[in-house]
C-alpha cells in the first residue's frame, strides 16, 4: 500500500510530496526489496521537500539496511523520536518517518493511545526557505 500526495507550497513552482506506505510483510527478502523499490520511485523525480513516513516492516537486520541505503541515496533523513518498541514487534521499530528540505519542530509518539499494534505519531514541520535548500541531484 502506498499514498503519494503532492501539495503546492508558497515558493514559486515548489511542492511538498509525501509518501505513506506499509509495506509488504511475511515474504522473502527480494519481494520485500521489490516493494520497497516501488515506493522510493515515487519520489525519484520530486525536486522539492519529501516526507516519508509508515509501517515499513523492518524488523530485521537486512530490511531495516537496505532501507536505510535506499534512504540514504534519496538524501532522506531520519525523524528523531523517543519511542518504545511494541513486544510483538520483536522490539524492532517498524514505523519511520524520513523527510529532505524540512525542518522537524516536533515529532511525539502517543503511548497513551493504544487503539493499534502501533502507536500514533504526531509531527510539526516548517519548510525550509528555498534558497537555503538545494534539491538532490538527478538519479
Amino acid at each position: 500500500m502506498q499514498l503519494a500526495t503532492v501539495y503546492a507550497l508558497n515558493a514559486v513552482g515548489q511542492s511538498l510530496l509525501i509518501v505513506n506506505s506499509h509495506i509488504i510483510n511475511f515474504v522473502a527478502f527480494e519481494k520485500f526489496r521489490t516493494h520497497l523499490d516501488q515506493v522510493f520511485q515515487s519520489i525519484e523525480h520530486h525536486e522539492g521537500p519529501v516526507l516519508l513516513a509508515g509501517d515499513f516492516n523492518t524488523w530485521n537486520e537486512k530490511r531495516l539496511k537496505y532501507f536505510n541505503a535506499l534512504a540514504t541515496s534519496f538524501s532522506l533523513q531520519e525523524v528523531e523520536m523517543k519511542r518504545q518498541p511494541r513486544l510483538n514487534h520483536l522490539l524492532q521499530h517498524l514505523d519511520h518517518i524520513y523527510y529532505r528540505g524540512l525542518d522537524v519542530l516536533e515529532a511525539h509518539v502517543h503511548t497513551d493511545i493504544r487503539s493499534s499494534d502501533h502507536y500514533p505519531i504526531s509531527m510539526s514541520l516548517r519548510t525550509l526557505n528555498p534558497t537555503t535548500y538545494s534539491p538532490p541531484s538527478d538519479k
